[in-house]
C-alpha cells in the first residue's frame, strides 16, 4: 500500500495506465483459458481421430496430401483448427499442413528485398489478420512492383512452414490480381 501511495504521480499518469493496462491483458488471456477449461478425455492423449477436423490417410511419396478435403480451407480455419490445440499438440497440427497445396484471396501488405539475393519476401493478410508470407523472384510477378496496401490478389502455393501462431509460409505457384473486393 506504501508503494502505490509513494508512486501514485506515475502510477496513474498515462504511463502508469498503460503499464496496467498491458500487464491485465498480458495476464487476462492466460487465466481466462485456464478458468474456462474443460478437462476429457481427449484432453488426456493425443488422438487425431478425435482433435482434428480433417480425416487422415496415409500418403505415398507424391504431390498428394493427407488432407483431402482442402478446397474450403481458409487461412483462418487453419490457424483456428491449431490455436485451439493444447500447446503441446500445435506442433504435430501444423505438420497436417505442411505441403498442402491452397489458393486463397488476400489483401496485400509489404514487399521487401531480401539482401544478397534476387527474392523479395511477400506479406499478405486476411480479414482477420492472419498472415501468409513468403519469397518470391519480383521479376515473376511484375504486378507487384505497383501493387498498393490492402489490394486484393489470388494467392495459390504450398504450405511449408508456420511462423508464430498466426503466420505461414508459402511457397508461392501463382499470384494473381488485383482484384475486386470480395463480399
Amino acid at each position: 500500500m506504501n508503494w502505490i501511495w509513494n508512486n501514485k504521480e506515475w502510477l496513474f499518469s498515462g504511463v502508469g495506465v498503460l503499464i496496467l493496462l498491458g500487464l491485465g491483458r498480458w495476464l487476462w488471456k492466460p487465466l481466462s483459458q485456464l478458468f474456462n477449461h474443460k478437462p476429457g478425455p481427449e484432453t488426456a492423449r493425443y488422438d487425431e481421430q478425435k482433435t482434428s477436423h480433417f480425416p487422415q490417410v496415409a500418403v505415398a511419396e507424391s504431390d498428394s496430401h493427407p488432407i483431402t478435403n482442402a478446397g474450403n480451407l481458409s487461412l483462418a480455419n487453419i490457424i483456428e483448427d491449431i490455436s485451439q490445440r493444447p500447446p503441446y499438440q500445435r506442433p504435430d497440427a501444423q505438420k497436417n499442413y505442411i505441403g498442402l497445396p491452397v489458393t486463397w484471396q488476400l489483401r496485400f501488405r509489404n514487399v521487401a528485398h531480401l539482401p544478397s539475393t534476387k527474392l523479395h519476401q511477400i506479406h499478405f493478410v486476411d480479414e482477420k489478420w492472419n498472415s501468409v508470407t513468403g519469397s518470391i523472384d519480383i521479376d515473376k510477378y511484375p504486378v507487384l512492383k505497383i501493387a498498393r496496401k490492402d489490394e486484393y490478389f489470388r494467392v495459390s502455393g504450398k504450405i511449408i512452414n508456420f511462423a508464430f501462431m498466426d503466420s505461414i509460409e508459402l511457397d508461392f505457384s501463382d499470384i494473381s490480381g488485383p482484384l475486386a473486393k470480395p463480399r
